[in-house]
């Protein structure tokens, strides 16, 4: 037996029908999805990350800026810098789909720029281009030491083909450890990891002034910075250029996006406070990673380059 319905109740079902349907998707696109492929590595570090800014956080007051959505985050990275640098300049980098990947902005005013065959420069996750670390050795003759646990030495050495430069096969994190991961054809490999403390220890460089501090380690900047901060380290510093990341929300609910962008903010906050300022920052479209963030149509990359120097009252303020 077949139902009826009249023309008003079928009007009604259809509208009704039409407004789930446009939940469901509003809900879809609200909340992104996990990927299925893990980096076991970047998963251990980013717990490992929350651990360390949980017990920098202690050590301090919560920041004056309480982040309201996720939104506000990016607009906070986005906002134009009150200071500018007179010769900015780009160095390193390779073209791929249309945009270049691996460079990175430094500045050369008075009182920031590398004295020549004088500079010392850290520069940690190589990856697979030292272009960056090449170009700055050719121009200045910098002592540059490079970190990385993943890659093999002998090419990065023999790419940049100078003196005075070195490889270390080890990572910047909170603490000093190793790091055991089975990758997925079961083979066991061991990641060495220190705190920039030792590894400055180490290279009797603790008190030396680091005219450049390179940092590409995607997403361990947030479990190495508040050690580094807390720990004075980055007083001698006088430049950071480093790709911040956003891209392992992906890999956790949610409701945790705000809480971690609420981190991620006071740690640059905690940047500021300790004298650096902002330069510049500019979105990496050339990642693959996109973030989805509600009630945006588009997704947002989801890594940036980001500049920062000392003594910003050498530098012209913008009015």
């Amino acid at each position: 037996m077949r139902a009826y319905f009249s023309k008003s109740t079928r009007r009604r079902l259809s509208y009704l029908l039409f407004v789930i349907v446009l939940c469901i998707g509003f809900i879809d696109n609200r909340v992104p999805q996990k990927e299925a492929v893990q980096n076991p590595l970047l998963d251990t570090l980013h717990r490992s990350a929350n651990r360390s800014w949980e017990l920098s956080r202690e050590k301090r007051p919560h920041s004056n800026k309480i982040l309201r959505n996720e939104t506000e985050y990016f607009s906070f990275l986005n906002k134009p810098s009150e200071f500018r640098c007179q010769k900015l300049i780009t160095l390193g980098g390779y073209s791929c789909r249309k945009y270049v990947d691996g460079n990175k902005e430094i500045c050369l005013d008075e009182g920031v720029r590398p004295p020549m065959k004088n500079c010392l420069v850290y520069s940690f996750g190589v990856g697979n281009d030292a272009s960056f670390e090449g170009s700055l050795h050719s121009l200045y003759g910098c002592e540059i030491h490079m970190f990385d646990p993943t890659i093999n030495a002998s090419w990065v050495l023999e790419d940049i083909n100078g003196t005075n430069t070195h490889f270390h096969a080890r990572g910047l994190a909170a603490g000093d450890t190793v790091y055991q991961i089975v990758s997925p054809n079961s083979t066991l490999n061991s990641y060495t990891y220190s705190t920039f403390g030792q590894i400055l220890r180490d290279n009797g460089h603790l008190g030396r002034t680091i005219h450049y501090l390179k940092m590409d380690i995607e997403s361990g900047e947030w479990e190495a910075l508040p050690n580094m901060i807390d720990q004075g380290l980055l007083n001698n510093v006088l430049q950071i250029g480093m790709e911040i990341h956003a891209n392992h929300l992906e890999h956790i609910p949610f409701s945790e996006w705000l809480p971690t962008l609420q981190k991620q903010y006071d740690i640059l906050s905690r940047l500021e406070e300790i004298g650096f300022r902002k330069i510049s920052y500019r979105e990496n479209f050339n990642m693959v990673g996109f973030l989805h963030l509600p009630f945006e149509k588009s997704g947002r990359p989801s890594c940036g380059e980001i500049l920062y120097i000392r003594n910003p009252k050498k530098h012209q303020e913008i009015t």
